[in-house]
């Protein structure tokens, strides 16, 4: 998809105008830092180095992860972020994954072809994507990102008894059926914190608290964790929403560890595959 706009666009990791263009609000992974976006990123830069009408490049200094000429990952010094006008078409490239990524028409990937500009990429080609990147591992930035994805309107949540404990003293008069029925919001945990979260679940407000019939476990140990990631790296893989086609029966028993987290998964028949359904906290863990 391509539309004309006018709109900065921010680059890092190569020569100003050498196509390394992206949209501000397109992601890019620190080892210090996590994900952050591109616009933050060009804001950490506080020195001017050079500033027209059509760009403005700014001294930067931070690591960076980027490929390198044999395609291989590696951390490199971003000397500078800069930022410029531009004019022409922007390109969204869309993944079978469900990832996508802004980007001006020269910017070059790699794919079973060799290098291929954006705008020279069809339907069906394979791009190249890293196995695994890394960012900041410390488990207070990885829990804050989790928090913050989840926190959404739709969030219902259990506490822990210690939890429920200090909600007594928060939640009172009208408020109490909360406590009494151990149903929260994301605007409530705040007050007594995540630790407490026990299970989610997600229903729109228009229903009562409590509606959720299945709640899932909110994961706490890296056990559990990778249970959860290894089932979305197979449903990403498979480019399904809600059911996973696969035949290996050894996949499926992978599968199966998230169940410690309250779902159920069922491998299913069908006329010329099998299929892994999930059923108890669907609508949590696709969430």
């Amino acid at each position: 998809m391509t539309k004309k706009v006018r709109q900065p666009i921010i680059a890092v990791l190569g020569h100003v105008d050498h196509g390394k263009c992206l949209l501000p609000g397109e992601g890019v992974v620190l080892p210090d830092s996590g994900m952050v976006t591109l616009k933050d990123l060009f804001e950490r830069g506080k020195e001017t180095v050079e500033k027209d009408h059509e760009r403005e490049i700014r001294l930067l200094g931070e690591a960076v992860i980027g490929a390198v000429d044999d395609g291989k990952l590696s951390l490199l010094k971003s000397p500078y972020v800069w930022k410029v006008k531009h004019r022409g078409k922007i390109m969204r490239v869309n993944l079978k994954n469900w990832h996508s990524v802004g980007i001006t028409p020269e910017h070059p990937f790699l794919t079973t072809r060799g290098w291929v500009r954006a705008d020279q990429l069809k339907p069906g080609d394979y791009i190249a994507v890293p196995r695994f990147i890394h960012g900041n591992e410390d488990k207070g930035v990885f829990s804050s990102y989790i928090i913050s994805k989840i926190s959404d309107e739709w969030l219902i949540a259990r506490l822990d008894e210690d939890g429920l404990k200090k909600a007594e003293m928060t939640f009172r008069g009208d408020k109490a059926y909360k406590v009494k029925r151990n149903v929260f919001r994301a605007e409530d945990i705040e007050n007594i914190g995540w630790k407490h979260v026990e299970r989610i679940a997600f229903t729109p407000r228009i229903h009562r608290s409590g509606k959720p019939i299945h709640y899932i476990k909110l994961p706490r140990t890296d056990k559990e964790w990778k249970a959860l990631f290894y089932f979305a790296g197979v449903m990403f893989g498979d480019g399904s929403q809600e059911k996973i086609a696969n035949n290996d029966v050894e996949v499926f028993k992978r599968l199966k560890r998230v169940e410690n987290l309250g779902v159920e998964l069922r491998r299913v028949r069908r006329k010329t595959s099998w299929e892994t359904e999930i059923r108890n906290g669907k609508n949590a863990l696709l969430r």
